[in-house]
């Protein structure tokens, strides 16, 4: 069955079931995507994190501020 299936002929069948395939897509991502995003907002230390990181960014800006204005 499958000796003359041509990769032409896979792109017309891909071609032809585009919505089905789109929709394929979008459900795959979702069942991918959504337990990932669920576990990120359900984890606290993931926003702790976060709220370390920018703190220690502001205060290396202060910081840098500081010594600029020490220049002039």
């Amino acid at each position: 069955m499958f000796e003359h299936y041509s990769v032409a002929d896979l792109f017309a069948n891909l071609y032809k079931k585009r919505k089905a395939n789109i929709l394929a897509l979008i459900a795959l991502f979702a069942l991918i995507a959504i337990p990932f995003t669920i576990k990120a907002v359900k984890n606290k230390n993931t926003l702790s994190k976060t709220q370390q990181v920018i703190q220690r960014i502001l205060a290396i800006k202060s910081h840098l501020r500081k010594i600029q204005l020490k220049r002039f």
